[in-house]
């Protein structure tokens, strides 16, 4: 599902979000913003990463989040922060601590975090 938030002249309206299924409202209401209730993964790569023995990584990491359901956390996320935002900010708070905690691993500790075999 979604949540919808929606405004009258262009101004939110409401103190919750609006209603499912198929509504009939005179032209000056409108839907300002749609954000999902799903669950949204983010793949955030890091090529090049030194280890603290010197040698060149890359790593993966997938992150699962999900945005709050409730009036406040979706104009919380559509006004204050955005898309756009989130994914410069969500981008490079990842790249810079899987920097940090790679740069203070073997790279023999890294590759066992992967759970798998290096090549």
């Amino acid at each position: 599902g979604v949540s919808a938030i929606m405004q009258y002249f262009g101004s939110d309206y409401g103190d919750s979000l609006a209603g499912s299924g198929l509504q009939f409202l005179p032209f000056f209401y409108q839907i300002g913003y749609i954000v999902t209730r799903q669950t949204n993964t983010y793949e955030a790569p890091v090529h090049s990463c030194p280890t603290s023995d010197n040698v060149m990584v890359d790593c993966d990491l997938t992150l699962v989040f999900r945005i709050g359901s409730t009036k406040e956390d979706v104009t919380n996320f559509v006004y204050n922060l955005g898309a756009v935002r989130f994914n410069t900010f969500l981008k490079a708070a990842t790249q810079e601590s899987i920097r940090q905690l790679v740069r203070q691993t073997k790279h023999s500790q890294v590759y066992e975090l992967r759970g798998g075999e290096h090549v």
